[in-house]
């Protein structure tokens, strides 16, 4: 093993457990609610995935953008511009994440209302478990826009410190995150020692509390000097931004075309087979938002490829790309065994009990790990090339692989097929 290699493995162990934690953010809401208020509750967190994932594309492209012009200047030793681009990217992060919470707040009547079960899904049944959905999803909502504050700032400083080497840091804040995200969501939404029972408003006060608990890991590592901490020198580079945005474009845009992805088939289903059918699409965007999981490779490449690139060390970068590729595929490939032979896994964690529910959810869950190999390897190339300063290879990429590939399918097999397809 090269030391390239060594060095790659070393970083993808962190990032993986960062991703892993991530995830898990993400997914205890769903697996909360659907355990706690069933599953009316668990397909209302669906409902609300698309404008999750469209938050999650903006906040990604200014941390990840960030942190890779950050890493280029520190590897040419540039001090002063790499303190001129964190400070850019901290005030950046603040306006996005208040700017996010206007646009989200302005859309949410309009999206509730596109979204409504249209044709053969509007019967009383099927109108009254809209009904209970919108409910739910009203009670999330209420702490949301603090939410989307929260993790523009927590993503921008850890993608910072991690790149500056705080990789411990990083997982610590992670961890006590997914700690404080499930244990105050589960009190705040099911009313446990002697808590108010807030049902989704809980869980999305516990997913607050759980972003400040994160912050408060890492902020010392990355304000306090003697801590090693990032220099800010707040200053406005338009050159730097716009390359930033360039940089880390590609590697966002899956969640923009998982967003995209995501509201397609969310309206596609209700249109249809209506609410009652939304845990299913559950459990398959749990799935597909499982594929961050890989996202852990290209961070992993990212401060190596980045080193590498500048040196103008194409035999190492050659080198480094084909171990990923390598990786990813093994990766994919134990994922997809695992989740193929044991689908109940998933859907007996997010609480779907409706033996109609399960069986049809178990079924979507395999015939979705169909492509995770080669969905680790989309994310592997996605990354490779907006490192070597090809994001328009990645654009195309992810559009094909995350959006267009998957919505002609849905189209073409659910009109022959129905649910199933």
């Amino acid at each position: 093993m090269t030391f390239g290699n060594r060095k790659f493995t070393g970083f993808l162990g962190a990032a993986t457990v960062v991703i892993i934690a991530e995830y898990l953010l993400v997914l205890s809401d769903s697996v909360i609610a659907g355990r706690v208020l069933g599953e009316t509750a668990l397909g209302a967190m669906n409902l609300l995935m698309p404008v999750f994932s469209t938050v999650s594309f903006f906040t990604w492209l200014l941390a990840v953008g960030t942190s890779i012009v950050y890493s280029d200047a520190l590897a040419r030793t540039e001090r002063e511009r790499a303190a001129k681009i964190a400070g850019q990217g901290l005030l950046a992060a603040l306006l996005m994440g208040f700017g996010l919470v206007v646009v989200t707040g302005l859309l949410e009547e309009p999206y509730l209302a596109f979204m409504t079960p249209t044709g053969a899904a509007t019967s009383a049944g099927a109108a009254a478990d809209w009904e209970r959905t919108m409910t739910f999803s009203g009670q999330y909502w209420q702490w949301y826009p603090t939410v989307v504050v929260l993790e523009a700032l927590d993503m921008l400083l850890l993608y910072l410190v991690y790149t500056s080497g705080g990789e411990l840091a990083c997982l610590f804040s992670y961890g006590s995150q997914v700690v404080v995200n499930i244990v105050a969501s589960y009190a705040l939404c099911s009313g446990l020692w002697g808590l108010p029972k807030m049902e989704m408003a809980g869980i999305s006060l516990g997913t607050v509390l759980a972003y400040i608990a994160g912050l408060l890991f890492i902020l010392p590592r990355a304000l306090l000097p003697k801590l090693g901490g990032i220099r800010y020198r707040f200053a406005f580079l338009p050159r730097e931004f716009l390359k930033s945005l360039r940089a880390s474009f590609g590697d966002a845009s899956a969640g923009l075309f998982h967003a995209l992805l995501f509201f397609v088939i969310t309206k596609y289903v209700l249109r249809y087979w209506g609410a009652d059918t939304l845990p299913i699409t559950a459990v398959v965007f749990c799935l597909v938002r499982l594929t961050v999981f890989f996202n852990g490779i290209g961070i992993a490449l990212q401060p190596l490829e980045t080193v590498y690139h500048g040196e103008g060390n194409a035999t190492g970068v050659d080198r480094l790309v084909r171990f990923a590729a390598a990786v990813s595929f093994a990766e994919g490939l134990i994922l997809s065994i695992v989740i193929f032979v044991a689908p109940e896994l998933i859907i007996s964690l997010v609480g779907i009990d409706d033996p109609e529910l399960v069986t049809a959810a178990a079924h979507a869950a395999r015939m979705t790990v169909v492509g995770l190999s080669g969905y680790a390897i989309a994310y592997m190339l996605n990354s490779h090339y907006q490192y070597v300063g090809r994001p328009g290879r990645s654009v195309v990429l992810t559009s094909l692989a995350f959006f267009v590939i998957p919505v002609a399918l849905v189209f073409v097999l659910g009109a022959v097929i129905g649910m199933d397809g």
